[in-house]
């Protein structure tokens, strides 16, 4: 049961990750949350091989099946943004699908055509149905440098992605920082949005919306 849970679910001991991670102090704030992905990235990569690779054709089987049915609810919930590969290969076929925008999902949707069924295929069954959470259940950032960050060749993209690889902390000192400078120009509310840890900001943040308007 235990190798079950493992396999699965991650095992999240402080002797299951790179060595690296625990170099010293800073390297442990940098690669906060990362053992997230490598277990994700480990789950799919051991189905994969047990799928082709030195394996008796009973356990080829269980593994294909096992695959199928990860990426299958996986595309069901998630859509193609929660799928770990196709995600990152339409990162980087990002303007293909358009013109000069980089971003791949608004170049999708506008190649598809009806709002409604790119819901449906970006962000699965319960995007159409009104809720997307692809970003929080998914696996689009497996294979992501950058899963948090806008890596948009701008300023500010520029700004994100320079924090996102020093870890969330430099991330959230960074969004603190933003949030003195609002204050400083007379947004206290936002400012505050800015200074406070992300579920407290989102609650915020729909509050502010919900009676002021974007």
């Amino acid at each position: 049961a235990a190798s079950v849970v493992d396999d699965t679910q991650g095992n999240y001991a402080g002797n299951n990750a790179p060595r690296f991670f625990h170099a010293n102090g800073a390297t442990k704030l940098i690669t906060q949350f990362r053992k997230y992905q490598l277990i994700q990235i480990t789950l799919i990569s051991k189905l994969a091989h047990d799928s082709f690779i030195n394996s008796s054709a009973e356990e080829k089987l269980v593994a294909r099946k096992a695959l199928a049915w990860l990426i299958t609810q996986q595309f069901v919930l998630t859509g193609v943004k929660g799928l770990p590969i196709p995600a990152a290969l339409l990162y980087l076929a990002g303007a293909g699908l358009g013109d000069d925008d980089k971003d791949w999902k608004r170049n999708l949707r506008k190649y598809i055509g009806d709002d409604d069924v790119a819901d449906l295929i970006l962000g699965g069954v319960p995007a159409a149905l009104g809720l997307d959470v692809s970003g929080r259940i998914g696996m689009g950032n497996a294979f992501s440098i950058l899963p948090y960050s806008d890596m948009s060749a701008s300023k500010k993209g520029f700004k994100e992605a320079a924090f996102g690889l020093l870890g969330p902390s430099a991330a959230q000192g960074a969004n603190m920082a933003d949030g003195v400078e609002k204050m400083y120009n007379g947004d206290w509310y936002k400012g505050m949005e800015m200074m406070v840890p992300s579920g407290l900001r989102n609650a915020m943040a729909g509050y502010r919306i919900a009676t002021s308007g974007i």
